[in-house]
């Protein structure tokens, strides 16, 4: 923050397991940090822990997203919803039951969450099952979704990409083996952790940008290898 490292001694931290950590999201002036089971969060100096040991064990957090002021925190055993304003009140939290909630976003003006048996809405009703839904996003009126098998042991294995639009799933077979997901203006860009290489999606035409180890098809001046993430900042695009 304004050019400097802020650094925390362990004995000023309000939690002593800071292993299996998983992401950082800023919202307003709150920084979240979180882990397998656990999250710290920042008011301007300030580190506190949020405590979500509700039913007296804690769960497996797959992700958290703010919105109109809400938390929520999708985890092992659905997800849990506060306000932003009473995040260090635990008896503040709602549940809402369902499978563990990988991912949540927002698609024609409604969360949804997706589990590890298809997408589910806030209420807890499943919109479309078979399948673990990893990441997904709209773009042009359709929510694309990156999904993996229900009995499938690891997160990475064989999956498709699906397309939904007036309450149909479509495969998209053109897509295999698809992870992260991403909208950047009037770009869909899908990345593919098994292939090695990039896809980009414009006006339903898809152009792949080949990577490491096909040195002979990379268009960027340098090789990738799997890629997992990406983040766009000042018109610029990093992928992770």
């Amino acid at each position: 923050e304004n050019n400097k490292v802020y650094h925390y001694p362990k004995s000023k931290i309000p939690i002593s397991d800071l292993s299996n950590g998983k992401g950082l999201f800023s919202y307003k002036n709150y920084l979240f940090i979180y882990g397998k089971n656990w999250i710290l969060f920042f008011v301007g100096n300030n580190l506190k822990f949020m405590d979500i040991n509700v039913y007296q064990i804690k769960p497996d957090i797959g992700c958290i997203f703010v919105y109109n002021d809400t938390i929520y925190i999708g985890d092992s055993l659905g997800y849990l919803k506060t306000h932003i304003n009473f995040v260090d009140i635990p008896a503040s939290y709602q549940r809402v039951n369902m499978p563990k909630v990988n991912f949540i976003n927002v698609y024609n003006g409604n969360l949804l969450f997706g589990t590890t048996n298809g997408i589910y809405d806030k209420n807890g009703n499943n919109l479309i099952g078979g399948f673990s839904a990893i990441y997904f996003e709209t773009f042009r009126d359709t929510l694309f979704i990156s999904s993996r098998n229900v009995n499938s042991s690891e997160i990475y294995s064989n999956g498709v990409l699906k397309k939904f639009k007036d309450n149909n799933l479509i495969d998209e077979v053109n897509y295999k083996e698809p992870y992260f997901i991403m909208k950047v203006d009037t770009f869909l860009i899908i990345s593919r952790f098994h292939n090695n290489n990039l896809s980009i999606y414009v006006d339903n035409l898809a152009w792949g940008i080949y990577t490491y180890p096909s040195f002979q098809n990379y268009k960027f001046g340098f090789p990738f290898n799997y890629i997992s993430n990406i983040f766009v900042l000042k018109n610029n695009i990093f992928l992770w």
